[in-house]
């Protein structure tokens, strides 16, 4: 009994002339997918930007040294989203300690919330005030990196009794040095310590998707998909993310194939500068993805022949993740592909068509991930 053999037909090419068309029908579909999808994004984050950041504020200092309501005033003096946090409710923990060291006030902050520390800063200097504007300024660019550097009332967070209380009035500081070239004045060396040290640190993630896929038209694929990424903080953008993700999806998971069996295993890289978040719970991120990876094809009549040709494609991909228990979150993202390379598949004998790459192939996943 003879078999039934399984090809792969190209897009014919009948002059150079179309190959600038092809180009010219990527740019301007992965255009089209990018604009909807960023002006969803905005209204993502422009509307969780409008959520401020409960807080906790633990405030240890000798007597007459400022206060936790004082540090909370010049936090909130240069930004408009934080707040203080209700009775029960989930925030960011703030935790200053001040003590004196000789003539000098030192300070220590520790900034962290339900999945761990995220600031630890040490800073000293002449003065209450001096320690805790910087502090206070730290705080400030790790919860908003927009954030004003100056604040909007002009008061000193720390009180000027400061320097009444006994054992301060002889660590007096010396006149202030006029501002060197390019700064601003009235910006003490500390607080542009504080701004050059913040944000934090970089993050790494690591997660595992359940996926559902158009990667082969008629049909759906289903698989699944595990990834690991870096949050990265940038004074530019506040933070961005990139990552590596390696996917494998199939049409015959769930139902048998009537004509063929199609699978697609790739690996995706993707770079996201665009990321919101509302408090340490919820975030969003828009990304660049390019895919590269195998497209595999089989017939299912008696005897089938069975081809493989590789798998190029640029997009881009939204995503959403709610924060669980510690540093567990559930992750739901979904993604627009554009095929480079047109693929059809046929069986011979009789002549049948059993699949092709779309012109825009759509990914959409629901998983797990562990943020550190």
């Amino acid at each position: 009994m003879g078999g039934v053999p399984f090809v792969l037909r190209y897009p014919q090419l009948r002059s150079g002339a179309e190959v600038p068309d092809r180009v010219n029908l990527l740019i301007v579909t992965v255009g089209g997918l990018l604009l909807p999808v960023l002006f969803a994004f905005g209204q993502i984050a422009s509307g969780l930007s409008r959520e401020p950041t409960p807080v906790r504020i633990e405030f240890d200092a000798p007597n007459g040294c400022s206060s936790g309501d004082a540090f909370y005033e010049a936090v909130h003096g240069r930004t408009d989203r934080v707040r203080w946090a209700l009775d029960g409710e989930s925030a960011v923990q703030i935790r200053i300690k001040l003590f004196r060291a000789g003539t000098k006030i030192k300070g220590e902050l520790r900034l962290s919330d339900q999945e761990g520390e995220k600031e630890t800063r040490k800073v000293d200097g002449a003065t209450c005030d001096e320690v805790v504007e910087a502090l206070s300024l730290t705080v400030t660019l790790a919860l908003d990196p927009s954030a004003l550097l100056v604040a909007r009332n002009s008061s000193s967070p720390a009180t000027t009794e400061a320097g009444k209380n006994e054992g301060v009035a002889a660590a007096t500081p010396p006149a202030p040095k006029p501002p060197a070239p390019g700064e601003s004045p009235g910006t003490p060396s500390k607080i542009r310590a504080a701004v050059s040290a913040s944000p934090s640190t970089v993050r790494s993630e690591f997660g595992a998707q359940l996926l559902a896929a158009s990667v082969i038209s008629p049909g759906a694929s289903f698989g699944g998909a595990i990834s690991a990424r870096f949050i990265i903080p940038s004074s530019m953008l506040g933070q961005w993310s990139t990552g590596l993700t390696l996917l494998h999806v199939q049409n015959d998971l769930l139902n048998s194939a009537s004509w063929g069996a199609f699978e697609l295993t790739a690996l995706a890289l993707d770079l996201c500068p665009l990321r919101g978040s509302a408090g340490s719970k919820l975030d969003a991120e828009l990304c660049a993805v390019a895919m590269g990876g195998l497209l595999y094809g089989s017939g299912v009549v008696a005897h089938p022949d069975s081809v493989s040709r590789n798998w190029w494609s640029l997009g881009s991909r939204g995503a959403a993740s709610v924060g669980l228990a510690g540093a567990l979150r559930l992750e739901l993202s979904i993604g627009a592909h554009v095929p480079i390379i047109h693929r059809e598949f046929v069986t011979m004998l009789p002549e049948q068509h059993v699949g092709e790459t779309p012109r825009v192939a759509v990914l959409g996943g629901l998983g797990l991930v562990l943020r550190f």
